[in-house]
């Protein structure tokens, strides 16, 4: 049922984020007030049918102007320490897809961890400190999820100029860049199918932001019992993650696809030390004298 539920979710993201749907037909990029607010999923900000911003691409913009985007840390910021990733398992539509294309694999790669720990200088570098000494949005510029949703479509549908109304022939534009992006996103449509969750374990800053809140979070998971080293938790999860030697870790897209197994369990509110919880809240205010 959760992951019925899931699924919902993460349709009514991709719909509901990629709604302008009258812009395949205007061609123009909806500029509404609704682009004012950001999602907390990759949702590129050129994409013809995008009506609200994506969270990486303004922190970009706003740092690229030397400013801090402080609205958009504090939103996010704040879903991060109420569910960890949870908007990675159960929003993004680029985590949808990479989930939908394994379901296609017929033998299964499993990444290093280490590779876990380059979003983190993605996050740094692609994100913060490129844009901010050159006051250009590196990451967008080369993000797969933009590529594929924003770039390829408008080179198909050559959108209008809303400044004198002339179409734009976007194929006088296509340089080196845009071969290297198409690079990008072949190589990582590659690894969809024949490994768990690549992007977002290896690439997404998004993803690496959010995963610093995963061990202090409110949403979190626990190990019950006796693990029998099953592997259960393991085989269901949809990043490849062993809950059981790695609860609550960076790659965890708090999917919940690890419950199961009856021995994991999620809670939502910090748990009592074991000794407290039997009599937790039934102490009396004012004790009888003996």
């Amino acid at each position: 049922m959760i992951q019925i539920l899931r699924r919902i979710s993460q349709f009514s993201a991709l719909v509901i984020s990629n709604s302008y749907f009258v812009g395949l037909f205007t061609r123009f990029i909806y500029n509404g007030p609704l682009k004012g607010f950001c999602v907390p999923i990759l949702n590129c900000y050129a994409c013809p049918l995008a009506v609200f911003a994506c969270p990486i691409g303004t922190i970009q913009h706003f740092l690229g102007l030397h400013m801090i985007p402080f609205y958009v840390l504090g939103v996010l910021g704040f879903l991060g320490l109420l569910a960890g990733t949870m908007a990675c398992g159960w929003l993004c539509p680029f985590g949808l897809l990479q989930e939908l294309m394994f379901k296609l694999s017929k033998k299964e790669i499993f990444l290093p961890k280490a590779l876990s720990y380059i979003k983190y200088a993605v996050l740094v570098i692609m994100v913060i400190l490129l844009p901010w000494f050159t006051g250009q949005p590196w990451f967008s510029r080369l993000c797969p999820a933009g590529t594929l949703t924003a770039a390829i479509p408008w080179l198909i549908l050559d959108p209008i100029n809303p400044i004198d109304g002339t179409v734009v022939n976007v194929a006088d534009f296509v340089g080196d860049l845009f071969f290297l992006k198409l690079l990008i996103l072949f190589l990582l449509l590659f690894l969809f199918v024949v490994a768990k969750r690549p992007f977002c374990k290896i690439l997404c800053p998004l993803g690496a932001l959010f995963s610093l809140f995963n061990k202090i979070s409110f949403l979190k998971l626990h190990v019950k019992g006796q693990c029998k080293s099953c592997l259960k938790c393991e085989t269901a999860c949809v990043s490849g993650i062993s809950v059981n030697t790695d609860t609550n870790g960076i790659d965890c897209c708090r999917c919940l696809k690890c419950v199961e197994c009856e021995n994991v369990k999620v809670s939502f509110l910090p748990e009592l030390p074991q000794g407290r919880q039997k009599n937790a809240g039934l102490t009396p205010l004012i004790k009888n004298k003996p």
